[in-house]
């Protein structure tokens, strides 16, 4: 095995915690209010999806667009993540499905989103996100 590869060959609980770490760094930076530094654990290919209570977004460029035009009057913005289901479909994908819960000092809002990830210039991104908010 070659060693630039080993990352992807996790145990569960390894890649479980591997993902947890991946969507709190985007919700780190979410509370930065920084949808360019969020991105970043988007995947670069052309089919990268965002899909966000109906809008489809093709691309980072579109989906960067989109949050700024959300998180610009979010200040104080909390997200945390609460994975529900976690499957490695092959080495490369995985499936999954979590809730999202964001706070800020006048809302609290509740989302479900599912993810497709891929295993990208060695390490996990989004290549599909598709998001769902219960109460907006």
């Amino acid at each position: 095995m070659e060693p630039q590869n080993q990352q992807r060959f996790f145990t569960e609980r390894d890649l479980k915690e591997t993902i947890e770490r991946l969507f709190n760094s985007v919700c780190e930076a979410f509370a930065r209010s920084d949808a360019a530094g969020a991105a970043i654990y988007f995947s670069d290919r052309p089919e990268m999806l965002k899909i966000s209570n109906g809008n489809v977004l093709n691309g980072k460029e579109q989906m960067i667009a989109y949050w700024e035009k959300k998180i610009k009057d979010l200040n104080g913005m909390a997200i945390t993540i609460h994975i529900n289901a976690l499957h490695r479909i092959n080495d490369d994908y995985l499936w999954m499905v979590a809730d999202e819960y964001i706070s800020s000092p006048n809302s609290q809002t509740k989302a479900v989103f599912t993810n497709l990830l891929i295993w990208e210039d060695n390490q996990w991104k989004i290549l599909l996100d598709h998001t769902t908010y219960l109460n907006p």
